[in-house]
């Protein structure tokens, strides 16, 4: 639930700026509305960074969740040995966690970098501006909710049903006939949206050992980043190729439908991997 508030920071900034910026785009042109929204960044951002961010829980009194209070003394973190993550990053199980969410981000971000260009026609372009708004605040509700149970179940199994989701949204959205089913698919959509960033560290905390954590979640975020960078190149391509949206989506879906079957893959090495690791 932690993480679930921490990513939704991003989420609620979607709701907000996208609809706003559609707006301004529309009354002032790219090049005006853009800028305007930069500079609101800037006098938003920098008083915000340089006021808060730059602390950490130590300066306030806070210790790490879990950790004793400030001011004991904290045992020295046994150094994990040095394959240890070497043959991590070689072996099938840091591959069912990084190869399905590193295809289902790559799916994600191409639909919502061409997320606008796709409703337009249908909604206009304001109305694809609510649209966008409408995926991001269903985005907070999607990872609060899942946020209520994901400790007490298989986070494989939530995975699954993430990416089983946003191939149900994405099939909505190709035999939508009208606006309200399009925006029905855009809230459907939304709902995966957030927990696809949130999963994998979850999955790695329980799976993983606590020495090795943060180099693991490191790795598969790299991966992930690699990967989704590719997402719009590929459905615009898709796009140009066959002259509609239609082949790129059926695309992403079959990308997340991979990322199903190889994150169920993984579940059968997850626990013998884990236990087998010296603590």
């Amino acid at each position: 639930m932690a993480v679930s508030f921490a990513f939704n920071g991003a989420s609620f900034g979607g709701i907000v700026v996208v609809p706003v910026l559609m707006l301004l785009v529309d009354r002032l042109g790219f090049s005006s509305g853009v800028g305007l929204v930069c500079l609101a960044m800037g006098l938003t951002l920098v008083p915000v960074v340089l006021r808060w961010f730059h602390r950490s829980p130590a300066t306030i009194g806070l210790a790490p969740d879990g950790g004793p209070p400030i001011g004991q003394a904290v045992p020295a973190a046994r150094p994990a040995p040095g394959a240890l993550p070497r043959r991590f990053l070689a072996s099938w199980h840091f591959a069912s966690v990084s190869v399905p969410f590193a295809l289902g981000l790559m799916a994600q971000v191409g639909f919502i970098t061409h997320q606008v260009a796709f409703l337009k026609p249908a909604l206009g372009a304001i109305g694809a501006g609510w649209a966008v708004s409408l995926t991001t605040a269903c985005a907070v509700l999607g990872r609060l909710g899942v946020g209520l149970f994901v400790d007490r179940v298989n986070r494989r199994v939530v995975a699954a049903g993430n990416f089983l989701l946003q191939v149900g949204a994405l099939a909505l959205l190709l035999s939508a006939r009208g606006p309200l089913l399009l925006y029905a698919g855009c809230a459907l959509f939304g709902l995966s949206v957030g927990n696809m960033t949130s999963l994998p560290s979850l999955i790695v905390q329980v799976e993983f050992p606590r020495q090795v954590f943060a180099r693991v979640v490191g790795a598969v975020i790299a991966a992930n980043q690699f990967m989704y960078a590719l997402g719009p190149g590929l459905l615009g391509w898709l796009r140009d190729l066959s002259g509609s949206y239609r082949s790129g989506l059926v695309a992403c879906m079959a990308l997340l439908l991979v990322a199903c079957v190889v994150v169920l893959g993984g579940a059968a090495c997850a626990a013998p991997q884990r236990a087998a690791v010296p603590r």
